[in-house]
């Protein structure tokens, strides 16, 4: 920037600079006549502008003005002098970042020479909320000269990239570990390898401590370290649940996921540990699987660094360093196994004169006890001479019930055939083969294997002198390629099924839309028209709300809330809730429910969910005029719900998994229920979370189907209960409110607004936070409904702002955003929000909100 000063006509102190933001008042507060800048009414008109540009500015920038370098800085530049504000403002540029001088200093000294200068991706420490924080800015430095061409002063920019560098910087330690794993040869060199490699990036792992799982999985032992030394606290020679030093074992290896760990600066004690002064105070303990394990093979404990944010893209990084340790460990397990194979098959090369046999047979013998895989050797008449320990255990027999049998009784039946046939063509051949067969347990089951045959011959003599066959246990591995594939296909079927869903109320949408905006339709057309969209919109949201429960249930983030609850209430709830689509198919329904049925401690929402969803699968599966009969029958500790329709019926072979995602019965290609198969899993986990169950019953197809709900019963009365019925005579109010509506959406905020008029509500619609407060402050609304994602202050700074206001401090708060995670919903509850929705809105549940406030203000 290159100005000319000019002294300006003088001003009011209290009016420059103008402008409601704190900062602007913070410089209006300041008694700048003690510093050489002098009184802001004798300031340049140059200065002055800058300082007016800076405040109405989003982006840092900081002005350093006259010899003393002082420094004047807008509201954005706070975040970048951290602790130092409001001390920074006028203060000395040079001894404000004299920690960093070294770095920026001659940027400076540049761009007061006259030249601008630029820093790409500075490295900065900054002090932020008490602590030092590692901060990346790029910075711009411009002269700001005079009429006779003097530098005057220098305009600072900075744009943080803090976020990009240092995801580059933990990408780039991903990439560096990948690669050097990938030369690993064995446990120890991955290990090895590991701990050099993440030593290079202490500034985002202070310290790391690998533990390996000895060879009776009783312990972990010490493998390597980097960042501390072994035998510290966080460094035992050797972990175990009963000596587990400050690491949260048991509960690690029970829950197989990573557990957090705090207060460790204190037990470090001043030990030197990473790059910093300060020794780290957060850790994270995690496990290490191997793929096919039900236990860790390794534990991973990696120090936080204290000069960074523990957020999730941190928590994200650990968990991608333990996904590359996996695969390695996984890759050399394989090839361990692989080299046992090679190994024992060189043996077998090696050993064909029997002499040499005998010489070598403790050294053979030890070899084949401690195999990982099952190792059994027949002579040519097929009984077993010598099985290891592996082996039995793969058949789950006892030693001395193998040794003399006939291997072949222990295939499984429908496998011998085959498996005779390749032996035949071994005897004759002197060649080895694989196989892929079963052997049969005591219990009847069956265990799949993977099996090398080899014939064992000895120098000087002609054809086979026994066989030694090499089995490795394939039943996980064909298990899991069963659920992969099942998961798979069921996870294609039901893409399909999204994408027709979604589909099918597009057309009418869309269509509806085009005769709004093509024709000046009559009123009775565009009733019908908009009655189209929204019945449309009600079914997408619908299906959204629907996938949202289901991955919030599936991830254990649903909590319900308990109290007692009459069983008789919550069925007819569930009724009224699917009485129309029963009166759309003339269904007769009927209820055996006694009054008296008794209570259940649960959630009244999430109870009438379970019936409605089974009401409503009842009445899509039954053909029309179908009857429908719904019992309750009372036991001791429970009580049971029933569900009987005549409809289509279920399969016996698809009834065992109903209740599983996505599962559905076969349909027609029309699809004329419609729904995502979604339904039952969601009722089963919602009757689970209420310490229920749910079940189903069906003859076949054609007879109809019957589901039950059990669930545990409360010994209590209504009148213990503590529920009471609404009173009538101050149920629902029909006074109109006054609503701010905030919504940078001009199209979504233009829409809602005529709808809240048309049923009677006084309607102000702003489109930025700062115009939303001035609003709130003149016209005193009742209710703000408010967006989250508003572009000059997000909807949560907008809410603490109103609330802090004394003339809007009791105004209710509801949002309106597209944003329905937990965690998202707990901010805004934080921010001081009273209600939160999410977008599409379903207008009837706004506006019996909107009459539940009216009622409440009335009274």
């Amino acid at each position: 920037m290159d100005s000319r000063t000019n002294v300006c006509p003088a001003v009011n102190n209290q009016q420059f600079p103008s402008g409601a933001t704190a900062q602007a008042e913070l410089i209006r507060s300041t008694d700048w006549s003690s510093l050489a800048v002098g009184p802001t009414e004798q300031w340049p008109q140059s200065l002055q502008a800058l300082v007016s540009y800076s405040l109405a500015s989003n982006d840092p920038v900081n002005i350093i003005w006259g010899p003393e370098c002082t420094q004047i800085y807008n509201d954005a530049y706070e975040a970048i002098c951290g602790d130092k504000h409001p001390g920074a403002l006028g203060m000395d540029f040079r001894a404000c970042w004299a920690s960093g001088w070294s770095v920026i200093g001659p940027a400076f000294e540049q761009a007061l020479a006259g030249e601008t200068s630029e820093l790409e991706n500075q490295r900065l420490f900054l002090l932020r909320q008490g602590r030092l924080e590692e901060t990346f800015f790029n910075l711009s430095f411009s002269p700001v000269h005079d009429e006779g061409g003097k530098v005057t002063g220098v305009v600072q920019r900075a744009t943080e990239t803090t976020r990009a560098v240092i995801g580059e910087r933990r990408t780039r330690a991903l990439g560096d570990l990948t690669k050097a794993l990938a030369q690993a040869e064995s446990t120890d060199d991955v290990f090895r390898l590991s701990v050099d490699t993440l030593a290079r990036y202490d500034a985002d792992l202070p310290f790391v401590v690998l533990y390996h799982q000895d060879s009776e999985q009783t312990v972990y032992r010490l493998a390597g370290s980097a960042g501390v030394e072994p035998g510290l606290c966080v460094s035992p020679p050797q972990l175990s649940t009963d000596e587990p030093g400050i690491w949260p074992i048991a509960t690690l290896l029970e829950q197989a996921q990573r557990q957090a760990v705090s207060d460790l600066r204190a037990l470090l004690d001043g030990v030197a540990c990473g790059p910093y002064e300060e020794a780290p105070d957060h850790a994270f303990a995690i496990p290490i699987m191997r793929a096919g394990d039900s236990a860790p093979a390794a534990l991973l404990m990696a120090g936080a660094c204290p000069r960074l944010p523990l957020d999730d893209a941190y928590a994200e990084f650990y968990d991608l360093v333990v996904s590359a340790l996996s695969a390695a460990l996984t890759r050399i397990f394989q090839i361990e196994v692989m080299r046992t194979q090679a190994l024992l098959q060189a043996q077998i090369a090696a050993e064909r004169d029997r002499n040499a046999l005998l010489q070598s047979q403790a050294e053979f013998a030890a070899l084949f006890e401690q195999a990982s895989a099952g190792i059994a050797e027949t002579g040519c008449d097929g009984r077993l001479l010598r099985v290891n320990n592996q082996f039995c255990k793969i058949l789950g027999r006892s030693r001395e019930a193998l040794i003399g049998q006939l291997a072949m009784d222990f295939v499984h039946p429908e496998d011998r055939e085959e498996n005779s046939r390749r032996l035949q063509e071994l005897m004759s051949s002197v060649q080895a083969f694989d196989i892929y067969n079963r052997y049969q347990r005591p219990d009847g089951s069956g265990v799949w294997v993977s099996k090398t045959v080899t014939p064992i011959r000895v120098r000087g003599r002609s054809g086979v002198e026994r066989i030694l066959a090499v089995v490795i246990d394939a039943t996980e591995r064909n298990q899991a390629e069963a659920q992969l594939e099942a998961a798979s296909r069921n996870k294609d079927e039901f893409l399909a099924m999204l994408a027709h869903e979604l589909r099918y109320p597009l057309a009418p949408i869309k269509a509806a839309a085009r005769a709004i905006g093509l024709a000046n339709l009559d009123e009775a057309t565009l009733n019908r028209t908009s009655a189209v969209i929204s019945r449309q919109v009600r079914h997408m949201t619908a299906l959204v709300d629907d996938l949202l429960d289901v991955s919030r249930v599936s991830r254990g983030i649903v909590t319900i809330s308990r109290s007692p609850q009459d069983i008789a209430n919550i069925l007819a709830n569930a009724i009224e809730q699917v009485q129309p689509l029963f009166d759309a198919r003339q269904h007769r329904l009927i209820t055996d429910i006694d009054p008296d049925s008794g209570w259940v401690l649960g959630d009244e929402k999430r109870l009438i969910q379970i019936h409605t969803n089974l009401l409503s699968n009842a009445a899509k599966y039954t053909p029309e005029q179908g009857t429908i009969v719904l019992r309750t029958g009372v036991d001791e500790d429970v009580i049971r719900i029933s569900i009987e329709d005549n409809g289509i019926g279920i399969e016996k072979a698809l009834q065992a998994g109903m209740f599983e995602l996505f599962a559905q019965a076969k349909r027609t290609p029309d699809r004329s229920q419609g729904g995502l198969g979604l339904g039952l899993a969601l009722v089963k986990n919602l009757a689970e979370l209420h310490d229920g169950s749910v079940a189903c019953v069906s003859k076949g197809i054609g007879q109809g189907s019957t589901f039950t709900v059990t669930l545990p019963r409360l010994a209590q009365s209504t009148e213990e209960s503590g529920h009471s019925k609404p009173d009538p005579e101050t149920a629902g109010s029909n006074r109109a409110l006054r609503i701010l509506l905030v919504d940078d959406n001009v199209d979504a905020i233009d829409m809602l607004s005529l709808l809240l008029k048309t049923i009677g509500h006084e309607v102000t619609m702003q489109y930025t936070s700062k115009a939303a407060l001035e609003a709130a402050k003149e016209q005193f609304p009742d209710v703000a409904i408010l967006d989250i994602g508003l572009p000059d202050m997000d909807g949560n700074a907008l809410a603490r702002r109103l609330r802090a206001q004394p003339e809007t401090r009791h105004l209710i708060l509801i949002a309106l955003t597209g944003y329905g995670q937990a965690e998202d919903r707990k901010k805004a509850i934080e921010a001081g929000f009273d209600h939160y929705l999410t977008k599409p809105v379903d207008f009837d549940e706004l506006r019996g909100l909107l009459k539940t406030i009216a009622s409440a203000l009335r009274l």
